[in-house]
């Protein structure tokens, strides 16, 4: 019986040659994808995260009108891909090309009842989540029932493929079936570009 994965670097994985020329080169393929998989892990998790700083501030600087935006509410979906990449992406020692047609970020608006301090409220939560390490995203939401805006939540910001997020809550009140509506805006920015997409959610209370 021969033991063809050492101990020193697998010390939970023990394979052994049982019979047979095809059975080795069997093992010996899952050896060889075992310390590849790890490997390719352990670039993963040396890679680097690029923050521009002239990406954090054009995003810092971007105020959407959402007034204007809830004009055309009855368009948006709950959740949106948007923005576009092309170039190089650096993962550590390895660097993989990205297509021109890379997306950079997911957005997605949930309204909701929660309970908070006792109370009943209606809850617009925004969410923006990055797709690439080189990329700057924000989330800005608000709140409009019956047509009406009832407020706006402050603007959340995050880096590379991290979730930016915003909410804004107010009280339920009493329950006369009013349309409630989350409006977000969501933004992403890369090599100074900045993308912005907007986002929808309606709950009845």
């Amino acid at each position: 019986m021969l033991k063809l994965v050492s101990e020193d670097y697998f010390p939970n994985l023990s394979i052994y040659y049982l019979g047979g020329v095809n059975m080795l080169k069997k093992v010996a393929s899952l050896s060889l994808a075992a310390a590849l998989t790890i490997g390719i892990a352990g670039i993963h998790a040396n890679a680097s995260i690029e923050v521009s700083e002239v990406d954090q501030n054009v995003t810092e600087n971007f105020n959407p009108n959402f007034d204007q935006i809830y004009k055309n509410v009855k368009f948006l979906d709950k959740t949106v891909n948007f923005g576009y990449q092309s170039g190089t992406e650096n993962l550590g020692e390895v660097s993989t090309f990205a297509s021109s047609f890379k997306k950079l970020a997911t957005g997605t608006t949930n309204v909701s009842l929660i309970s908070a301090s006792g109370y009943q409220q209606i809850q617009s939560k925004a969410t923006t989540k990055g797709k690439t390490l080189t990329t700057t995203t924000s989330a800005t939401t608000a709140l409009y029932v019956d047509g009406k805006k009832v407020g706006q939540g402050k603007k959340g910001t995050a880096i590379a493929k991290f979730t930016a997020k915003s909410t804004y809550s107010t009280a339920a009140g009493p329950s006369y079936s009013r349309k409630w509506q989350g409006v977000s805006v969501h933004t992403a920015t890369s090599g100074g570009v900045l993308y912005n997409a907007e986002t929808a959610d309606t709950y009845t209370y």
